[in-house]
C-alpha cells in the first residue's frame, strides 16, 4: 500500500514537471514579449496576414483541400461505423 503511493506520488509529480517543462514554461516567455511596444491594442497582424502576396492562393488550397477530405474521412466513419453495427457477439 505504502508502495502504490509512493508510485502515484512520483508519477503525479513527474507529470506535472512534464507539462511545466514542455507547456507552461515555453508559453510563459513567449507570453512575456507579446507586446508591441506601448502603443495599445493592435490588429496589425491580420492586416500583414490577409496582405501577403500568397493569402488567396493559400486560402484556396486549403478551402479544397478541406472541401476533398471531409466528405471522403465522412463516407469511411460511416462505412466502419455499419461495419462495426453488422458484427456478431464474439466468443465468450
Amino acid at each position: 500500500m505504502i508502495y502504490e503511493c509512493a508510485v502515484s506520488t512520483l508519477c503525479v509529480d513527474y507529470t506535472g514537471r512534464v507539462i511545466y517543462v514542455c507547456f507552461l514554461y515555453p508559453f510563459s516567455g513567449r507570453a512575456s514579449g507579446l507586446g508591441d511596444g506601448g502603443s495599445g491594442f493592435s490588429l496589425d497582424n491580420f492586416r500583414d496576414i490577409f496582405g501577403y502576396w500568397k493569402f488567396n492562393m493559400t486560402l484556396t488550397n486549403t478551402l479544397l483541400l478541406a472541401a476533398a477530405v471531409v466528405p471522403v474521412q465522412l463516407a469511411m466513419a460511416l462505412l466502419m461505423a455499419t461495419m462495426v453495427s453488422r458484427m456478431g457477439k464474439g466468443a465468450t
